[in-house]
């Protein structure tokens, strides 16, 4: 859902780099490399849409392992944030992680222009891009988990799971059941 302020809005982005935003993230960590429940993960969230934005999470489940469990790690790491604040260590390399990220995407003039262009249409200030930097460094380790409480429950939760359907029936069946 649509964070209501700006911080919530920059606090959810640093959530996203936090649980997988690369290698030393807490999705990556945790559940593909520790308890091998998922072999990947990825996080979509951007607040320079038009209406909405939604925080997307996509996992793929190592052979064997049911959605639902898959689905419940998942749900225990935001539930774990929910209770535990990170460190303040962990927060800053997530920081240092975004900021950079933000720097490197604006290498080119068509980068630059882009981000300015979608600042724009969004209704947004187009001088954001040169304070996101600030802005990123002010979120705290309670700001997380402020926004992890705040949007992170089931009344928020939809899931979708993806499954084939017709992995053990013929093509030439498969016609003939739809």
């Amino acid at each position: 859902s649509t964070a209501s302020h700006h911080k919530d809005a920059y606090s959810l982005m640093l959530l996203k780099h936090l649980l997988a935003g690369n290698a030393s993230s807490r999705i990556h960590r945790q559940l593909i490399q520790q308890d091998k429940v998922l072999t990947t993960a990825n996080i979509g969230y951007d607040f320079i849409q038009r209406g909405d934005t939604l925080f997307n999470i996509t996992a793929i489940p190592t052979q064997g392992i049911p959605l639902s469990i898959a689905q419940q790690k998942i749900n225990a790491l935001f539930e774990d944030l929910k209770t535990n604040l990170i460190t303040h260590d962990e927060l800053e390399q997530v920081k240092t992680q975004v900021i950079a990220q933000h720097i490197y995407s604006q290498d080119t003039l068509t980068d630059q222009a882009q981000l300015l262009g979608n600042l724009y249409t969004n209704g947004l200030d187009v001088n954001l891009s040169q304070k996101l930097p600030h802005y990123y460094q002010e979120i705290t380790p309670q700001d997380i988990q402020q926004v992890v409480q705040k949007y992170f429950d089931q009344k928020n939760l939809t899931t979708l799971y993806l499954q084939k359907q017709f992995a053990d029936i013929p093509a030439d069946s498969r016609a003939e059941q739809n």
